[in-house]
């Protein structure tokens, strides 16, 4: 057996093996640049139409300080809606749903003989990468959003 040192050798491997299977790239990172530019922009654009909303429904509770702190924690809540949902029905109804081998409750075929049939080259949806590209860089954006943000000391 041969010992595969890194990542790209093994990646150079299995497209000389197959080269009409699509393999795993580092390059495939690059794409979490523009999606993590498009959550931010989300972010903005949902803070935009809804803020007037959460300030006029809060304002009579709550004062100037605690009113923006409660503000930014409903818009925050909003975005986490509406962007879990959007990776819900993507991950549902492009990816399980293109899936030879998922199960019927995820709208596949269900014949789960096809799961391990031409391993290692299973064939995959086309919307699978960009799916766990998408997934991830809700993670790195917010984790880039803590190294500028002020901190808030509203944990108590």
């Amino acid at each position: 057996p041969t010992i595969i040192e890194s990542s790209k050798t093994y990646t150079r491997y299995r497209q000389l093996e197959r080269p009409d299977y699509e393999v795993e790239s580092v390059n495939d990172f690059w794409m979490m640049i523009p999606l993590c530019a498009a959550l931010r922009l989300s972010k903005i654009t949902i803070a935009y139409i809804s803020k007037s909303f959460f300030l006029r429904k809060l304002s009579p509770k709550y004062s100037d300080g605690d009113l923006t702190q409660k503000v930014d924690k409903c818009l925050k809540g909003v975005f986490k809606v509406v962007y879990f949902s959007v990776v819900f029905y993507i991950g549902l109804f492009e990816v399980l749903n293109k899936t030879n081998f998922g199960p019927r409750l995820t709208l596949g075929d269900g014949d789960h003989r096809l799961a391990l049939g031409n391993f290692p080259y299973t064939p995959m949806p086309t919307m699978l990468k960009f799916y766990y590209m998408l997934s991830m860089s809700y993670y790195v954006e917010d984790g880039i959003g803590h190294l500028f943000q002020t901190p808030k000391f509203d944990f108590w």
